[in-house]
């Protein structure tokens, strides 16, 4: 299958001291603000005028009006239990947003706080232009350039030489990220070498609370990387997760070092199993019909194997049809890369990698019947 860029080339495998300049240009930017309460910062609705370049809600900050970004409305909604942007359509009066908050939040006592008439303390994300989040005070912010450049030094330890860093950044400043920092040499010898497949580390993360895998705001995994393509497969049952509002950073770190110990043992297993892959063949089952028995039996959404159908009639890059079992993976991870959320595409790079590399492989899974799909 020939495999296509996204068109903004974001995807590409990129030198680790790149990434690295952005994301700290990018913290470096940022500045958090402690407040009282939700009232000082004078949130209200605004339209587009002289002052303001678009229509939006603005908090007063240091004397300036700063336009709460839509991951800043959607941070502070989780503190009242609404479910974010619903707020944009949902009040006439666009003011009645600020005013929930201050109902709401000033008569809620910090975890801190025994005083319930204590307003809850608040710590305010922004980068001079916007509000980047609203956050709870206890709220532990880790950064995406300082997260990550723990995980690249755990990484080289473990599992060698990195080749680059793929980095896929969703939302209004690329709060929501997954780094897929691919590694090694290629693993699959009866492969050539740019199109093989090469041992990868998943670090996705939110600095803002975000869930990007499973409902937490920060996961690891190991998986695998094709450079050719782009096309990623993550290995779910080794994920590691954190939230920023708990103490666990220290724990998300060991356990993430004890799972990067054991990637020698994986590569070997993923060489062997990919190696098997690349010589069985679908036999009499046609690409089209075994997508729609994964979607039929849920193992796969209708939103993948919608995805995936745009791929099964392209050519390998050996100018053959699909017809392996090797063949069908990658069209099932080139699929992943067409969801529309970063949650979508990880969770169906997880299912490819567990349908074809498990006792058995797609066909056991498709005999054992339907295996329910997390949402």
């Amino acid at each position: 299958m020939k495999c296509l860029m996204n068109e903004h080339g974001r995807h590409h495998v990129r030198p680790v001291e790149d990434v690295l300049n952005r994301l700290k240009i990018r913290r470096d930017g940022y500045v958090n603000v402690d407040i009282e309460k939700v009232s000082q910062l004078g949130i209200r609705w605004m339209e587009k005028d002289n002052d303001h370049r678009d229509s939006g809600w603005y908090a007063k900050i240091d004397g300036r009006d700063l336009k709460l970004s839509n991951q800043a409305v959607n941070s502070v909604s989780k503190m009242v239990k609404v479910t974010d942007m619903r707020y944009w359509n949902q009040f006439a009066d666009k003011n009645a947003f600020p005013k929930t908050l201050s109902h709401i939040l000033e008569n809620t006592p910090s975890q801190s706080s025994v005083d319930r008439a204590e307003p809850k303390r608040l710590m305010i994300r922004h980068d001079g232009i916007q509000v980047r989040a609203i956050l709870p005070y206890e709220y532990k912010v880790k950064d995406a350039y300082d997260l990550l450049s723990d995980f690249l030094t755990m990484v080289s330890e473990s599992m060698g030489k990195i080749n680059g860093v793929s980095s896929l950044e969703t939302g209004d400043s690329g709060d929501i990220n997954s780094y897929r920092v691919v590694v090694g040499t290629n693993i699959v010898p009866a492969l050539k070498a740019d199109m093989g497949q090469y041992m990868m580390f998943m670090l996705a993360c939110s600095e803002t609370g975000a869930n990007v895998y499973g409902g937490s705001s920060a996961a690891t995994a190991l998986g695998l990387f094709r450079t050719s393509c782009t096309n990623s497969a993550i290995r779910e049952t080794q994920v590691v997760k954190w939230n920023h509002r708990s103490n666990g950073l220290d724990r998300f770190i060991t356990e993430t070092g004890e799972k990067l110990r054991h990637t020698g043992y994986y590569q070997d297993q993923y060489a062997s199993i990919f190696g098997e892959l690349l010589k069985e063949k679908l036999g009499e089952a046609n690409p089209r019909d075994l997508l729609h028995a994964m979607r039929s039996m849920s193992l796969i959404s209708t939103a993948h194997s919608e995805a995936c159908e745009r791929y099964v009639d392209a050519p390998t890059e050996d100018g053959r049809p699909v017809e392996t079992q090797y063949d069908m993976f990658n069209v099932m991870t080139r699929g992943a890369q067409d969801l529309s959320s970063l949650a979508q595409r990880q969770q169906a790079e997880s299912r490819a990698l567990n349908m074809f590399t498990s006792p058995g492989g797609i066909y056991k899974m498709l005999r054992s019947g339907s295996r329910a799909l997390d949402n």
